[in-house]
């Protein structure tokens, strides 16, 4: 990360002493703290490997559990799905981060053949709430397009009660860094869950844009802005190839209260 930015940079109303996680509930009141989580996977600190004086946040998944591997990061209002007996703090939040998919995930799959489930985002309510909203990587049967798979989705409907096919032909950048943009509005009725991607000189290219109900219930548990999450059949296919499993790298994170001011 460069000079001027620390681990987190708050774009919004905060000092550049808030550049600290540990202060993360003294500017956020609704986080209860920073929670990071591994099954198979590993968090560090790293350089960037395009750039040997930058450093950036690695996440890196090696084994399998079950059939998946997982390491995220997240911002937690209920720790554990137990229940403190708080009330809902959480209304919107917006998120600008850089992130870097390396080619790995492209030379694993034919042309001919469909990639496994890959989340990079999710956002959860707590357990009387059984919805989530998540952000996917996909390849379909006979081709070589990676796009985005945005969904709202409930484990009481049994499906997507938001899907952003409108959007699935944006090529995911894999293999260099870009520019993610999500925007989280948790309301009965007007709730927003908005996503765009913008690859280094050219423009930002929507890939989500839902406006309606994302509360169900009564609280918010989390945001996982960096999440590594994907089917154990990425880790065999990179195993037999001799390779070190599945990489993604982020850098230069920011947290807002809203959309940035000159945001259009």
């Amino acid at each position: 990360m460069s000079p001027a930015r620390n681990s987190l940079t708050f774009a919004r109303f905060f000092p550049d002493t808030a550049n600290n996680w540990d202060n993360l509930s003294r500017y956020l009141p609704w986080v209860l703290y920073g929670d990071a989580y591994f099954e198979g996977g590993s968090m560090e600190i790293a350089t960037d490997p395009f750039n040997s004086s930058n450093h950036v946040l690695h996440l890196h998944n090696t084994l399998a559990v079950s059939d998946y591997s997982r390491s995220q990061w997240e911002l937690e209002q209920v720790h554990n799905w137990y229940v403190e007996g708080e009330p809902n703090l959480f209304e919107q939040q917006f998120y600008r981060f850089r992130i870097l998919i390396p080619e790995r995930i492209k030379t694993i799959y034919s042309t001919e053949e469909r990639a496994g489930w890959y989340m990079i985002w999710e956002s959860h309510a707590w357990e009387f709430e059984p919805t989530r909203h998540g952000i996917y990587l996909f390849k379909l049967e006979n081709s070589n397009h990676w796009g985005f798979r945005v969904v709202q989705q409930s484990s009481v409907n049994s499906g997507y009660l938001y899907e952003n096919k409108e959007y699935y032909d944006v090529e995911v950048p894999v293999g260099e860094w870009f520019t993610m943009d999500i925007f989280f509005k948790y309301h009965e009725s007007d709730g927003e869950f908005y996503a765009a991607i913008q690859k280094d000189g050219q423009e930002r290219q929507t890939i989500a844009d839902f406006k309606g109900p994302t509360k169900y219930g009564t609280k918010l548990h989390d945001q996982m802005m960096f999440k590594l999450y994907h089917h154990s059949d990425y880790l065999n296919r990179t195993a037999a190839l001799g390779l070190d499993g599945i990489h993604q790298y982020y850098d230069d994170f920011e947290i807002w209260s809203d959309y940035p001011l000159d945001y259009q």
